[in-house]
């Protein structure tokens, strides 16, 4: 009788031991795992171009280690992180904000541990402009992300970014947790790109072309544009030729109440070389600046001024009859 109470209790207790087993398995598979979101675009005064790829990663990690990865993909390009995992599960089409192409957003992203335990969120922005820097600025807007069940990082945000080939990249990370924890969660985060907020804004009218802060390269103006300088803004103001010899050029230019006054050329004839002027309110010297085209052609003429608050220039040059105008698609 013994023997067979004995058989009948370790019977019951592997069946018990079965059951737990097979419930065990039943309540993993049966774990969900729901994050999804968007990632808004909201561009202010600049001219930039946004990718966004998600990528996926097998491995599961600590946060030291997320961070260590991540910051490993931040100065990389889409194809050097390709060729460490994979090609993207997810990607949108480039939003362009100075032809105004693509969608100013990344909707739709899900993170699905079911096929991977991390998921990189990586946003590239391009700054199309050679005369402004950028700052960029990445917060997650959600509302609730206490039941997140991941570990997460944020890439830092970006000031004074000039133009490059191959842009600058902001990360989302996300890590699973815990496995055995169910997440129904979305995400939201906002991707701010605006004027870098060092240095002046200044809004340019009448001009032809401009570099800022000693860049060398010569950008179209576009009526009304506004630019931000740090220090200096070199403008080409008319482009003309003598048809007499003649010593005078007079500018009709204001930098928002501020006068620059009339000179004249000493030597004759508009040529290389460097002439002083003087910026003038209620008569009163504010600053000094040079009309310099010592490395262009004798067609250009140019103004270099110092700029040291937020303001509107707008030139009105003119020149005696012993000069004509010369369209600048035909300068040389």
């Amino acid at each position: 009788m013994k023997k067979k109470l004995k058989l009948f209790v370790t019977i019951a207790s592997f069946c018990f031991v079965v059951f737990m087993f097979c419930f065990g398995v039943y309540a993993a598979i049966n774990v969900n795992y729901n994050i999804s979101g968007t990632v808004s675009y909201n561009v202010e005064k600049a001219y930039v171009e946004i990718t966004t790829k998600i990528f996926k990663d097998a491995n599961k990690y600590n946060q030291s280690s997320l961070k260590t990865q991540v910051d490993n993909l931040q100065n990389k390009n889409f194809t050097e992180i390709q060729n460490l995992h994979g090609q993207p599960v997810l990607q949108f089409e480039p939003y362009n904000s100075l032809l105004e192409t693509g969608t100013s957003s990344a909707s739709n992203i899900n993170i699905n541990y079911n096929d991977a335990f991390t998921y990189y969120i990586v946003i590239n922005i391009k700054n199309l402009s050679s005369s402004v820097d950028i700052d960029i600025t990445l917060q997650n807007t959600s509302a609730n992300m206490q039941d997140v069940n991941s570990i997460t990082y944020l890439t830092a945000n970006l000031t004074n970014i000039k133009k490059t080939n191959n842009g600058e990249n902001v990360i989302i990370a996300y890590c699973l947790d815990d496995a055995t924890k169910s997440v129904n969660v979305d995400f939201n985060y906002d991707l701010t790109v605006s004027l870098s907020t060092s240095g002046n804004l200044v809004s340019i009218t009448g001009a032809e072309a401009y570099a800022v802060d000693g860049g060398q390269e010569l950008l179209q103006v576009q009526d009304g544009e506004k630019i931000k300088v740090k220090s200096k803004l070199y403008l080409i103001l008319v482009g003309m030729e003598p048809t007499v010899s003649s010593n005078n050029i007079n500018w009709d230019m204001t930098v928002g109440e501020i006068e620059i006054i009339d000179y004249s050329q000493p030597d004759g004839m508009p040529g290389p070389g460097s002439y002083s002027i003087k910026v003038l309110k209620d008569g009163d010297l504010l600053a000094s600046g040079v009309q310099n085209n010592t490395d262009l052609s004798s067609v250009f003429s140019c103004i270099m001024i110092d700029i040291s608050t937020d303001c509107t220039i707008n030139v009105d040059v003119t020149f005696d009859s012993g000069f004509v105008e010369v369209p600048l698609n035909s300068r040389t």
